[in-house]
């Protein structure tokens, strides 16, 4: 024989009565604010690769010897495109791109340099431009696109 049983909700004011409704608001929430994640490093030949990057750079305004001797501590570095694309040559569109050279020094400090390659020249040739700055480098880019107009 089988025994049905029926089920009633807790009384009022009962400890096992839910006394909350059966939906939730959203609550907001803020997240955290996280660090931003630190680059990905190459441990290879990174101060050379700073002489290199400064001594090709053709803008009079570029890093100096201050600089060029804080990156000849660099342990490692890598280098990020921010702007444009690689291979520009028989291509329309603006002939600027950007990359970023981050340097990790012996001591632990983050450097950057923004490097703008472009073909922006009265003859159309190659050059390349190093700036301290993301800032500098982008403005040297508008400077450059507006005299080309």
């Amino acid at each position: 024989m089988s025994t049905t049983r029926s089920w009633a909700p807790p009384p009022p004011g009962s400890p096992c009565r839910k006394e909350t409704p059966d939906f939730e608001l959203p609550v907001l929430v803020q997240p955290s604010s996280l660090p931003a994640p630190r680059l990905t490093y190459l441990p290879e030949g990174s101060a050379d690769h700073a002489r290199r990057l400064l001594r090709r750079a053709e803008n009079p305004d570029r890093p100096g010897a201050d600089t060029a001797a804080r990156l000849a501590t660099a342990a490692a570095h890598q280098i990020t495109q921010a702007f444009g694309r690689p291979g520009r040559v028989g291509r329309t569109g603006p002939p600027f791109s950007l990359y970023e050279h981050a340097f990790l020094l012996r001591t632990g400090e983050e450097v950057s340099l923004w490097e703008v390659e472009h073909t922006a020249t009265p003859d159309g040739r190659h050059m390349c431009e190093v700036y301290v700055s993301e800032d500098a480098a982008r403005q040297a880019m508008e400077r450059r696109a507006t005299h080309q107009r």
